[in-house]
């Protein structure tokens, strides 16, 4: 059984939400070129904490990547989620699927922090040739919309209905440095959330994201946040 200590204080001022990106082959061409996801990383764990409007943990989760299967035109990643109770002690765990093209494979991890995912199996697609986080020189400043189509095949994720789209705008990056070492690129952009059953929009619902990208470090942290001001924070712990 697992078990996580962790404080049950109030969260209030959280600074700038961390997005970590792993490059696999830093200055050897984008991720595009590569086929190499930027930011889903196997073996990876992370802490998902739900935060209520005062700032404090509602819910607390851990999230574990595990390895990434690639075929043809896709790639497939089992993801397990640990349920912890009030005590910081393991409930229960449950392991989802989710199946997605190589330009689809890096809004994984935005997926999993809008979404509860509750051992289901899913589909997710980018509409566009868009690379969702192209780091590096050619991508500060103003970043091109990105659309995905998830599809639940199996199973209930929480906000989903059967068929959805999650659309970024709004996406700025911007390197930040200390002296004259950069040390990350920060990123905030606006979330639109779609969800669909039998063709027809059922909900939708609008997030603030704002993230920090760490070059060969991998996905760190990640915070969307909903107009009542809740929010989901997603941190890497290994």
């Amino acid at each position: 059984m697992r078990f996580l200590k962790y404080p049950p204080v109030k969260l209030t001022a959280w600074r700038v939400a961390i997005l970590a990106t792993l490059v696999f082959a830093p200055g050897e061409g984008t991720a595009q070129e590569s086929k190499m996801p930027i930011v889903l990383v196997d073996g990876a764990l992370f802490a998902r904490r739900t935060l209520d409007v005062e700032g404090s943990v509602s819910k607390y989760q851990e999230v574990e990547v595990g390895r990434l299967e690639r075929s043809a035109d896709q790639i497939g990643v089992e993801v397990t989620l640990y349920n912890f109770d009030d005590q910081g002690a393991a409930s229960d765990t449950l392991m989802s699927t989710i199946w997605c093209t190589d330009q689809a494979v890096d809004m994984v991890m935005n997926f999993l922090a809008v979404v509860d995912p509750k051992g289901s199996r899913v589909r997710l697609r980018m509409v566009g040739g868009e690379i969702a986080y192209p780091i590096g020189p050619g991508g500060v400043g103003a970043l091109a919309d990105v659309n995905l189509n998830a599809k639940v095949e199996e199973g209930v994720l929480g906000l989903l209905g059967a068929k959805s789209r999650l659309s970024l705008k709004n996406r700025v990056l911007l390197p930040v440095s200390d002296g004259p070492e950069l040390t990350s690129y920060s990123i905030n952009e606006t979330l639109l959330l779609r969800a669909y059953v039998l063709g027809i929009k059922v909900k939708e619902q609008v997030f603030q994201i704002e993230t920090t990208i760490i070059p060969g470090q991998g996905l760190m942290q990640q915070v969307v946040t909903a107009p009542d001001g809740s929010s989901v924070r997603l941190e890497r712990l290994n």
